[in-house]
């Protein structure tokens, strides 16, 4: 057998056993082969995808850059390969189940949402109620550690005579190896984005070799964010209003809402009577299917509160970290502001600042401390707070983030309450059956929209008197009308595609406008009566001004915000 490799440099002494080394290199290179053939379709899509740059100088050094980083990240894999099959038991394991655990969170996104982890999912994991985190546990599993788990025993089983002496400075070490390299690509990425908004190219290489590098630097990012979050603030309004307001305003953004499945915007399944019914009474008047800013909550809530007008030439991340919201124009106007959310117990949209323009935060706990209701009926508990605010009270500004009809659907309404057969069961974690998926995301839809209303509005000509309603979805859902498995979280328009709906007396509107979130925020500016003249940032058109003559091409983005993918809605 060869002996070790030794290096020396001073006083210190670094050791290499060959053996170890060239079991890592090959335990690698089979993990990424098996991971690129099982998943062969998401790295094509990733290259078909690969930005273009204008100047040939910068085009070289972009893609010398990758070929770099390709090489580096691999060298790194292997490295932290060496380091578990080396290291002492405790750090083996620790190191053993930190692999197992990116392996299966990042294939389970492949496999869930087609698409890979970004910042913005950990940063919703994190801040995910119990309820949740189940479901994204037992919906994200991905029984493909296994394939690792078997090749590091036999990997271990094969080495088993050498010496496991690594211990926690190798540890550290490597620690520090892969943040100061996700730091580094962070800040060169931040780079090439400036120029080239639609960069995506950073997951070709992090998840090339296995989603160790994905699954690291997606929290690394996601740090990244929270740390941005936490020293951004908001750009200030030059003017505070000296009236009192007399009216209230409601934005009710619920989860997950298709606008497709509705029947008031002609849907063949009666999933919203109700709102049917106050459509022929002429109170309320729906724009159709409408475009989110985005497919998935986070980067969907961010851009709506900021009214941002998705363009190739706009700077969104900046935008949805810096612009005014809908809560700062409302305390402009001297409105008592509301944020009930009803999915989460602690803040995890916007950033830090934004709580200082909310008055009143109502959350899950919240709601449900003095009452023992299920998941599915806390949206109803959220109807009738509100209904008791605006019936006995003027100038509030409410934002609802409901909880809604997240995946899995069957956890949204009870057993009794199903209207279409066959369903997915409670348990069902990735369902294949395009049919049982829509009955019962459309059971979900039938049982809550309509109730909550009915509670919300109470009696009609009294609630109304001073109060509209804006009713939208954060983004839309997918059932595999185009051969995949993503609910939302991906490209295709359908996971886009909302509804916007408004309630009122006495309103006159043009549905034949093509109406999108970037509507949405002037749309509350003119219900304020903000003064044009204060306006500083140019906005998408208000619904109280369109016209089908305003129609323009809309888009939407993906979730991910630091590297921007713009995809029109239209097309």
């Amino acid at each position: 057998m060869k002996p070790a490799i030794v290096y020396s440099f001073k006083k210190y002494r670094l050791t290499i056993d060959r053996s170890t080394l060239y079991v890592s290199f090959l335990f690698s290179v089979c993990s990424t082969i098996v991971g690129f053939l099982l998943f062969s379709k998401y790295f094509l899509n990733l290259y078909n995808n690969w930005p273009g740059i204008d100047s040939p100088i910068k085009s070289f050094i972009f893609h010398l850059f990758h070929l770099i980083n390709f090489l580096f990240e691999f060298g790194l894999y292997v490295i932290f390969v060496y380091v578990s099959l080396r290291s002492k038991y405790i750090y083996k394991i620790l190191l053993l189940l930190f692999l197992l655990f990116c392996v299966s969170v990042e294939y389970g996104y492949i496999t869930f949402y087609d698409r890979f982890s970004t910042a913005s999912d950990v940063d919703i994991a994190i801040k995910a109620t119990g309820e949740q985190r189940s479901e994204i546990i037992f919906g994200y599993l991905n029984f493909y550690i296994l394939l690792i788990l078997l090749g590091f025993i036999v990997a271990q089983i094969y080495l088993c005579k050498k010496n496991n002496f690594l211990g926690l400075k190798s540890f550290l070490l490597l620690i520090f190896l892969y943040f100061a390299h996700a730091t580094f690509i962070y800040s060169a990425y931040k780079v090439f984005s400036l120029k080239n908004p639609s960069v995506n190219a950073r997951n070709i290489n992090e998840n090339l070799f296995m989603p160790l590098p994905v699954g690291l630097n997606t929290v690394i990012n996601s740090y990244f964010s929270y740390i941005i979050r936490e020293k951004t603030v908001r750009i200030p309004l030059g003017y505070q209003s000296e009236l009192k307001p007399k009216n209230n305003i409601i934005v009710v953004v619920d989860e997950s809402l298709r606008g497709d499945h509705l029947s008031i915007n002609g849907y063949n399944r009666p999933t919203t009577p109700f709102l049917e019914f106050l459509k022929s009474t002429n109170i309320l008047q729906s724009f159709g299917n409408c475009a989110s800013g985005s497919t998935a909550s986070l980067a969907s809530n961010n851009l709506l509160i900021v009214g941002e007008n998705i363009s190739e030439n706009s700077d969104i991340l900046k935008h949805s970290l810096t612009r005014p919201t809908l809560f700062q124009y409302a305390k402009a106007m001297n409105y008592k502001t509301y944020f009930f959310d009803p999915q989460k117990d602690d803040e995890w949209a916007g950033i830090s600042d934004d709580m200082k323009y909310i008055d009143h935060r109502v959350a899950t706990k919240g709601l449900i401390l003095d009452s023992n209701i299920p998941g599915y009926d806390i949206d109803f508990k959220v109807a009738k707070a509100v209904n008791k605010i605006i019936n006995t009270s003027t100038g509030n500004f409410i934002y609802i983030f409901k909880r809604g009809f997240h995946y899995n659907y069957k956890g949204n309404y009870p057993e009794n309450a199903g209207k279409w057969s066959p369903i997915i069961a409670i348990d069902e974690k990735d369902s294949k059956d395009g049919n049982k998926l829509v009955n019962t995301y459309d059971n979900s839809l039938h049982y809550n929209i309509d109730p909550f209303f009915k509670l919300l509005l109470g009696d009609v000509s009294k609630s109304l008197l001073n109060t509209t309603i804006l009713y939208t979805g954060d983004h839309g859902e997918a059932f595999l009308e185009d051969g995949k498995s993503a609910k939302h979280g991906g490209v295709s328009k359908l996971e886009a595609t909302v509804p916007i709906i408004l309630i009122g007396e006495k309103i006159k509107i043009d549905t034949n406008y093509k109406a999108s979130h970037a509507n949405i925020l002037p749309t509350v500016l003119d219900m304020m009566k903000y003064p044009v003249s204060e306006r500083k940032i140019t906005y998408s058109i208000s619904l109280l001004k369109a016209t089908g003559k305003d129609n323009l091409i809309r888009k939407y983005v993906l979730p991910d915000l630091d590297h921007v993918k713009i995809i029109d809605f239209d097309k």
